[in-house]
């Protein structure tokens, strides 16, 4: 204990002594930038597997994404990034009217688009220990895990969709191998830095936990010599980011670092690692999460070749689950009196419990891991200007998942090949046509208890453009 806190002190105290010798005076310099990308898709599949879609026609806007980069003072740097995705409308009313003395009226109406989201990708400060060298990092960073995770701006790719490895696809119920989905932050401090052609991200932070939503059903029945008990108690599991309020498994339980270098011009490779404790502090069992990635990008000839690969564990999921069938039946086993006060059922007094237990989740594998690797060739074309290129493209990706929930007889695995076009006006707008197979094996069937394959064909034609 003593230790970590003089590692805190010291960490403070650098930061506090980098602004003491700032330059004070200085007017502050904000940059103001962004990035968009919509998309069109047609998909066609197999009703055969759970969630596949059997025909989809739809056009998406994926995000929307404003980033603010200020520097108040020379050394001090602040940087927020806030995205809506899929995001149209969020509506609220509230009314509250009060009549005679036994008369109260209150109403909650929640008007919303579906699918959308708000959330803050990045809201962090970094002080310059070293001067472009070496930086203390603190607040909601992006967890150094992976290559796209770190490089995730849509303007920054020509396919419009996110590779399986770090996105997963919820229209298929593909998780990804990341043990949370790009764009994963987490709440931490670290440093960053780069010397010569060597760079480096290393975190310490709250981490992913597993959370929890209850829904409790309660019915007793009383007759001329007995009293009936019916509870229908569901619980759903499933691992989350970290919360940026009080961590419920203990704050600072993780750790993550990516180092990288730059062998030549255009090119880079790195290896990664993160891992901790996922469940809460008082959970019946403790398990922990692993993984490492190593990512690059070169040239081979006349191509630009991009890739990644990665491994995560969960631990003993087939544990988890079943601490999680225990606080449900728990749960279940309890009832509310009539003051409040929660009390347990009594199958002495309470003739006959029927107990329902629904448990879903946490739709973790034990082990999962997959990588993919991307192929370009950038032909350069006079038509907006000498920067426009046309770009022939393929990505090829695979993942696998072993022991699924804890269930050792439950291996899926998925492959996927995209090929296509994409036309850069510039370095930041991006126009692309893909054609998209997706081989699914042993997925969930239609049928419960059942797995199937499936081959689901998409075409998907996007643009996005930074600012």
């Amino acid at each position: 204990m003593k230790t970590r806190l003089a590692k805190t002190w010291w960490a403070l105290g650098a930061a506090a002594g980098a602004l003491l010798a700032a330059d004070v005076s200085r007017a502050s310099d904000v940059k103001i930038g962004g990035y968009g990308s919509f998309r069109w898709n047609t998909t066609a599949g197999s009703e055969d597997v759970k969630g596949v879609p059997e025909e989809l026609n739809t056009f998406t806007l994926r995000r929307f994404v404003l980033t603010t980069d200020a520097q108040p003072v020379p050394r001090f740097r602040s940087y927020l990034e806030f995205e809506l995705e899929r995001f149209r409308l969020i509506e609220l009313k509230k009314k509250l009217e009060v009549g005679s003395a036994d008369e109260l009226e209150a109403e909650l109406e929640i008007e919303n688009t579906s699918g959308s989201e708000i959330s803050l990708e990045q809201v962090w400060g970094q002080v310059d220990l070293v001067e472009q060298e070496l930086g203390l990092r603190f607040g909601g960073i992006l967890v150094p895990l992976g290559r796209y995770n770190i490089r995730h701006d849509d303007n920054q790719w020509d396919i419009p969709k996110r590779p399986l490895v770090d996105r997963g696809d919820g229209e298929l119920g593909i998780r990804s191998v990341l043990p949370s989905k790009a764009a994963w932050d987490e709440l931490g401090v670290g440093l960053v830095g780069t010397y010569d052609t060597f760079g480096f991200e290393a975190y310490y932070m709250n981490g992913p936990t597993l959370d929890f939503e209850y829904e409790s059903e309660f019915e007793k029945e009383f007759t001329a010599d007995h009293k009936a008990v019916d509870v229908e108690t569901k619980i759903a599991t499933r691992l989350m980011t970290g919360t940026f309020d009080v961590d419920p498994k203990g704050a600072l339980k993780f750790g993550g670092a990516r180092g990288y270098v730059w062998p030549g011009v255009g090119s880079e490779l790195a290896l990664s690692a993160f891992g901790g404790r996922y469940t809460p502090e008082e959970f019946p069992t403790q398990q922990s999460l692993y993984s490492v990635a190593a990512d690059g990008l070169g040239t081979l000839g006349i191509l630009e070749v991009e890739g990644e690969v990665a491994y995560s564990s969960f631990g003993d999921v087939g544990k988890v689950k079943n601490a999680v069938g225990m606080e449900a039946e728990a749960m279940a086993m309890q009832t509310v009196d009539a003051q409040g006060n929660i009390t347990n059922i009594d199958p002495k007094v309470d003739a006959h419990p029927d107990l329902v237990l629904v448990v879903e989740g946490p739709n973790l594998p034990e082990k999962s891991y997959g990588g993919w690797v991307e192929f370009r060739w950038p032909i350069p074309v006079n038509v907006w200007g000498d920067s426009t290129k046309l770009i022939p493209l393929a990505r090829v990706e695979q993942v696998a998942y072993q022991n699924w929930d804890g269930n050792d007889k439950d291996d899926r695995s998925a492959f996927r090949l995209t090929p296509g076009i994409a036309l850069r006006p510039s370095p930041l707008v991006t126009f692309s046509a893909v054609y998209q197979l997706t081989q699914m094996n042993d997925f969930p069937g239609a049928a419960k208890g059942t797995t199937e394959d499936a081959a689901v064909h998409s075409v998907l034609v996007g643009g996005a453009w930074g600012f």
